[in-house]
């Protein structure tokens, strides 16, 4: 199955949650993600899609390092501006993977270092059914509309007199007598 169909797919999914197609990764630090990976991008992650040449091993292997180099050096180049964003690799393999790729998947899929990794093959029409596994491309869709009227939560009682004693008195140490008084005159009551 074609990588364009994939690409397509797999946008789909990744807008609804806030992710925006970005492209061709650039280098970083001289490390380049492996060939054709696509990059999207959200305010709190990377998603980067890695097309496997093919279904064995040692080729998936050599694309989830790769990659997995280059997602580390860009989640840390976000982390020194501050901003820090989980990562998601999808290795993409150009077809249905055998009993043993499926050991090596399974390592890759458990692997905790860095971020998160999924590993993917076409059915016989499409990609839809592996991308829903995923996890990220499941949440909810993201609300790009502001309330037009937000409200202020209410403070408990006793806050809310707090504030207004303090208002009146404009002093701390007042404000927290006359609150001592008003609880043990309560108590009495």
């Amino acid at each position: 199955m074609e990588l364009e169909v994939l690409k397509q797919q797999l946008d789909e999914l990744a807008s609804p949650v806030g992710f925006g197609l970005v492209g061709a990764p650039a280098a970083l630090d001289e490390v380049s993600a492996p060939e054709q990976t696509l990059i999207w991008e959200s305010s709190f992650a990377v998603l980067a899609l890695i097309p496997v040449p093919s279904v064995n091993i040692e080729a998936l292997t050599k694309s989830e390092v790769a990659a997995r180099e280059w997602m580390w050096r860009r989640l840390i180049q976000s982390e020194r501006i501050g901003k820090l964003l989980d990562g998601y690799l999808i290795c993409a393999l150009p077809a249905r993977p055998d009993s043993s790729v499926r050991a090596a998947i399974r390592d890759v899929e458990l692997g905790t270092s860095v971020c998160r990794k999924h590993v993917i093959w076409p059915n016989e029409t499409d990609w839809k059914e592996q991308l829903w596994g995923v996890t990220v491309l499941g949440l909810p869709t993201v609300q790009r509309v502001v309330p037009t009227t937000l409200g202020t939560p209410s403070l408990p009682p006793i806050a809310a007199r707090a504030l207004q004693l303090y208002r009146q008195t404009k002093n701390y140490e007042t404000t927290a007598e006359k609150l001592r008084q008003i609880e043990e005159q309560t108590k009495e009551d």
